[in-house]
C-alpha cells in the first residue's frame, strides 16, 4: 500500500517525512489510524489489546497507542491544569474527564471519582468495558472541546493526522 505523506516535527526542529498508511479492513477501510482514533477508539483500542494490527500498521498502532496515552493538556498560562477521570457510581463504567486548574479541590463526589492526572489517556474507557461507545463519544468531545473550543469540531483526515503528528500535543517519554 502506498503511504500518504505529511510533515513531522521533531522535538529537534527537524521536519520528517512521514505517512499514515490507509488501512485494508472493510470496517475502516482507507482510513488512516490518526482518523479511527477519532471516530471509533474503542475499535483501535480492541485491535491492539488484541495484537491484531501487523506488518506497518503494527508499527504505526504502538505509536499511535503511546500518544493517544499521554495527550498533553493545553495549559491555559496562568497555572497547570490537570483531567479528572470519572466513573458511573451505578454501572460501573467510564462517566468522563474534567479539565480544570491543579490547585482546585478534588471533586466531592468521591464514589464516581477515580483519579486526577497531568495528560488524557484515551484508553481509560477499556479499563472498564471491552465496549463503550458512549464513554469514548464524551471522551472525544471532551478532547475535541479542550483543544478546538467545540465538542462538534469536525475531524477530518488532515486533522486527525495532524494532531497526531505533532509532538507538542503529547508527553513524549524517551525509550532507552
Amino acid at each position: 500500500m502506498q503511504e500518504t505523506p505529511h510533515s513531522h516535527q521533531s522535538d529537534q526542529g527537524r521536519v520528517l517525512a512521514m505517512g499514515w498508511t490507509p488501512l485494508g479492513f472493510k470496517k475502516h477501510r482507507g482510513k488512516t489510524l490518526p482518523q479511527v482514533i477519532f471516530a471509533d477508539p474503542d475499535w483501535f483500542f480492541y485491535m491492539y489489546d488484541n495484537k491484531r494490527f501487523e506488518g506497518g500498521h503494527a508499527v504505526e498502532a504502538e505509536e499511535i497507542y503511546k500518544r493517544a496515552t499521554s495527550i498533553k493538556i493545553r495549559h491555559d498560562g496562568k497555572e497547570e491544569l490537570v483531567a479528572d477521570y470519572f466513573r458511573n457510581p451505578v454501572t460501573d463504567r467510564f462517566y468522563g474527564i474534567s479539565i480544570g486548574p491543579q490547585s482546585s479541590p478534588r471533586p466531592e463526589c468521591r464514589r464516581s471519582f477515580l483519579y486526577r492526572t497531568d495528560v488524557i489517556d484515551l484508553s481509560v474507557p477499556r479499563l472498564f468495558a471491552d465496549y463503550d461507545k458512549s464513554g469514548y463519544r464524551d471522551l472525544i468531545g471532551t478532547l475535541k472541546n479542550h483543544f478546538y473550543g467545540s465538542t462538534s469540531y469536525k475531524m477530518t483526515k488532515g486533522r486527525c493526522e495532524a494532531f497526531f503528528d505533532d509532538d507538542s500535543k503529547f508527553v513524549l517519554r524517551q525509550e532507552v
